[in-house]
């Protein structure tokens, strides 16, 4: 009979211990659990909250799309049209803006409308995580210097220039150049 108590109190014994394991796994669980739900709700709340200002609204009149004379206003300067001979690619006008994130605009006009709108930057004002929060959505293609944006309700495309990459691509990245072109290229 002592031998059957001494079984008993040596299966407890190992009943015991498992539940001692079981409640440690237990609260690893939990801590893990709530350190990863901890994460994602800090990163859902800063994607939420971080609003930047869109520098490209004060040229909304200039973008893809829009009649030529849109630019007059503005003073950009076009090369002379001579003869009325129209470049097969369009007529190049530049802008250089007196402030700002922008240190210089050119268009491209083709047959009475803007067909692209490109913007330089001064250095180190917007990133490709700036751009995706400005558009709203993510790059469509990564490369290392190049990102592309499908725009649709602008109805164009952006393409953004990078610099300072070791090969890789990264949402850190700074922009040189942005372009946008209207979807369809122009019929000649």
């Amino acid at each position: 009979m002592e031998r059957t108590l001494d079984k008993l109190d040596a299966q407890a014994e190992k009943r015991t211990l498992s539940l001692k394991q079981f409640s440690r796994l237990r609260w690893v669980f939990v801590l893990v659990t709530g350190f990863a739900v901890a994460n994602v709700g800090v990163r859902s709340l800063a994607l939420t909250t971080t609003t930047l200002p869109n520098p490209f609204v004060a040229y909304a009149d200039f973008f893809p799309g829009q009649p030529a004379s849109a630019i007059e206003a503005r003073g950009f300067s076009c090369p002379s049209n001579y003869n009325d001979y129209q470049p097969p690619t369009g007529i190049y006008c530049t802008f250089t803006p007196a402030d700002g994130v922008f240190f210089h605009v050119a268009v491209v006009l083709f047959k009475g409308k803007i067909h692209q709108i490109s913007f330089i930057m001064h250095k180190n004002t917007l990133t490709v995580g700036d751009l995706e929060l400005i558009f709203e959505t993510g790059a469509v293609h990564k490369f290392p210097h190049t990102a592309y944006f499908a725009l649709p309700r602008q109805r164009s495309f952006a393409i953004a220039k990078t610099i300072d990459s070791d090969g890789r691509f990264s949402v850190y990245l700074p922009i040189w150049n942005i372009a946008f072109t209207e979807n369809a290229l122009p019929s000649t």
